[in-house]
């Protein structure tokens, strides 16, 4: 399960470990996936190289699911973790809503919102 790390009013940090019993050169990337706690659609993010990342472009004052996996060569995830559940602070002034995911090698960018910056 994933440990929350940090919270916003537009962003969540993660933090997850990777699965037990597995060799390090085995594990090619993670996927988090998310939603916002009412709605039935998730939304993944693939490709993430490290065990914390940034979610921006959160709604504010929102209930979040988040749950993560782990892809292995031959290009099969593995279970994904129990969910766990989060409230983004209420929105203040200067908001910024955008959607990207943020770790130390790379920076996706997923067409949302209205201005995509790092600086959200």
């Amino acid at each position: 399960m994933p440990t929350v790390m940090y919270v916003s009013n537009s962003s969540v940090t993660l933090k997850f470990q990777p699965p037990e019993k597995v060799d390090e050169f085995r594990r090619l990337d993670y996927v988090i996936q998310f939603r916002r706690y009412e709605s039935h659609m998730w939304i993944g993010l693939w490709h993430l190289c490290c065990e914390i990342n940034t979610v921006y472009g959160l709604n504010p004052d929102s209930l979040y699911s988040f749950g993560v996996a782990a892809k292995y060569k031959g290009g099969d995830y593995g279970p994904f973790s129990d969910t766990v559940h989060v409230q983004t602070e209420p929105a203040d002034t200067g908001k910024c809503y955008c959607m990207f995911v943020s770790n130390a090698r790379r920076y996706i960018s997923l067409l949302f919102g209205i201005s995509c910056s790092p600086k959200c």
